[in-house]
């Protein structure tokens, strides 16, 4: 009887791992591969700071002052900083009308600056160095007369930190050297600055220890939908606001409508409403997410009338001083998520996204004043699985590049975007087959307790 019962036991046994081995063939659905973007703050905007009430902007591709800050002074400092013990070279190419403008050093605001400035006293102007802190005072160079007056200048302060020698020059002349000068003394951002003045920059660039920074080529800027647009402490500010009393920002980051995304704004504002846009083009075609001054939360469609989009007037619950508001939406399910600080305001199943494909953007209406301090946003896109995607047998391509050798390289190119595809391992997908086997040695295991104690 015991033999017939563990013949039993091993036919049961046999025909539970058949079946096992038949799931694990037919191949239990795995974990999808994905690839995911994200796009940050810096990929929206950035690059310069509008120091104090200034307020600077990008106009065909230059950087102007669109707005001058206290006493008729303005002043930006761009992403960059000196220690003051590396040789540097910080050159800057520009054109100008009325009083003076010039570089900065040690860069704050419209008191706080060291600054080498060209201005429009007769006859030709003149070239000099002045500190700001707040009175003026000279600082390495007093009124020295420009040779010629142009249309364009190209100024430069130079220093080298072996001889700590100071070199001045505007246009390719000399106007100024100093000897034994301590550079420590502009440790800090450096920037421009403009006295009574407008002024159009075409080149910005900082040299240090040998490595070229391109300052305008580094700035990111959305386009000036409606509006104009700058950067502050406080984020991405609109200063002036276009036709009807509406701005529009036009970020040079959209979505093609096929792909799970989610974007997502961060911001403060005075007036009636702001929000992030979608399909954004100017201040008559764009949709967006609102929140107003009526504490209310609704998407709205400007095409170039009014219509409601995808979510009616609902009320704000608390009131915020800030906003957190995003829209996500899952290619998949095709269901798209509104939610405001935290809580749903609204959801919408079989939505098609390609309605809102296009330029990401910002917008404000009713002479608001909107201070948008993060953005992101995050595109998944679900990949086909590769059957000759084995890890164990991949060998790295072949490349001709020559190897890292560890010294820094001098580019005149701006850095790379960072926020890159980066595709998933897919090591997920062993998770079902894993999980079978542990289930089947578990079962084994109880299956030979029950042979032993039988026999």
């Amino acid at each position: 009887m015991k033999n017939q019962n563990t013949k039993s036991i091993l036919k049961i046994l046999a025909a539970l791992t058949a079946a096992i081995c038949l799931m694990t063939a037919a191949g239990i659905p795995a974990f999808a591969k994905t690839n995911e973007v994200k796009y940050e703050t810096a990929d929206f905007f950035g690059g310069f700071i509008s120091c104090g009430n200034s307020r600077w902007t990008v106009k065909d591709g230059a950087l102007t002052n669109g707005a001058s800050g206290k006493d008729g002074r303005s002043v930006v400092a761009f992403d960059a900083a000196l220690t003051g013990t590396e040789s540097f070279k910080y050159e800057v190419v520009y054109s100008y009308t009325g009083y003076g403008v010039g570089l900065t050093f040690k860069t704050v605001d419209e008191d706080g600056y060291f600054g080498v400035e060209t201005n429009g006293d007769q006859p030709n102007g003149k070239i000099y160095s002045m500190k700001r802190d707040p009175g003026w005072s000279i600082w390495q160079l007093s009124h020295v007369e420009i040779n010629e007056k142009t249309d364009v200048y190209d100024l430069v302060f130079e220093w080298d930190a072996s001889s700590k020698k100071a070199v001045i020059s505007l246009n390719g002349t000399v106007y100024n050297t100093a000897e034994g000068y301590d550079a420590a003394e502009l440790a800090g951002k450096v920037g421009f600055f403009t006295e009574d003045a407008s002024v159009n920059i075409t080149k910005a660039e900082l040299t240090v220890g040998g490595n070229k920074q391109d300052l305008l080529g580094a700035i990111v800027m959305p386009g000036n939908g409606s509006g104009e647009w700058t950067i502050t402490a406080d984020g991405l500010v609109n200063y002036r606001n276009g036709d009807t009393d509406r701005a529009v920002a036009v970020f040079g980051i959209g979505i093609d409508g096929t792909k799970s995304f989610k974007y997502e704004a961060v911001y403060t504002y005075e007036g009636y409403g702001v929000g992030p846009a979608f399909k954004a083009v100017d201040q008559n075609g764009y949709y967006a997410l609102e929140t107003n001054v009526d504490n209310y939360v609704y998407s709205l469609k400007r095409t170039p009338d009014w219509s409601i989009w995808q979510l009616s007037h609902t009320n704000i619950e608390p009131k915020a001083d800030t906003y957190d508001i995003s829209f996500e939406w899952d290619a998949s399910s095709r269901k798209a998520v509104i939610t405001l600080n935290g809580t749903v305001y609204n959801t919408a199943n079989d939505y098609d996204a390609a309605e809102i494909a296009g330029s990401l953007g910002f917008f404000t209406e009713g002479g608001a004043v909107a201070k948008v301090s993060a953005l992101t946003l995050t595109v998944t896109e679900e990949l086909p699985d590769d059957p000759t995607d084995d890890p164990a047998t991949n060998e790295p391509a072949a490349t001709d590049e020559p190897a890292a050798t560890g010294e820094p390289v001098v580019t005149d190119e701006p850095a790379p975007k960072t926020s890159e595809p980066v595709p998933s391992t897919g090591d997920a997908a062993l998770v079902p087959a894993v999980i079978v086997l542990a289930s089947s040695a578990l079962l084994l295991a109880a299956v030979f307790v029950t042979i032993k104690k039988r026999a």
